[in-house]
């Protein structure tokens, strides 16, 4: 079972919010997995020691004081999630997915404010790119 493990998101994203969202539907009611809006994540009464900058540049799994960034935070919030998106999971950690999964996520990351649901707050500042 797994015990303390946050997915934070930026809250401030249309596009974040709603992947989000969708992860949060699919998450299996056994696991302690939940969703951490960053702004909450950083000053909060659940802040888990990162900074704005960070938040606001990609998102994060943190589970038992393991903190990961990215591609690897969101191929690690596969594995609270339901059938098939667990099977998913398990595929996209195969060694050539998972490095392309690492690769695509800043590129993702960047252009967010081009994707679906995505709005302006979505656009990463430049000097954090």
């Amino acid at each position: 079972m797994v015990t303390g493990c946050f997915l934070v998101y930026d809250d401030d994203c249309g596009f974040c919010t709603t992947t989000a969202l969708a992860w949060q539907r699919r998450t299996r009611r056994s696991t302690n997995a939940m969703l951490l809006p960053a702004s909450q994540a950083v000053t909060g009464p659940r802040a888990v020691g990162l900074t704005q900058a960070q938040v606001d540049r990609s998102v994060w799994w943190v589970a038992d004081g393991v903190r990961l960034e990215g591609g690897r935070a969101v191929l690690a919030a596969f594995h609270v999630l339901t059938q098939p998106w667990r099977f998913m999971g398990v595929v996209l950690r195969w060694t050539p997915l998972r490095f392309a999964v690492i690769a695509l996520y800043p590129t993702i990351a960047r252009h967010r404010h081009r994707l679906p649901g995505a709005t302006e707050a979505c656009a990463v500042p430049p000097d954090l790119r």
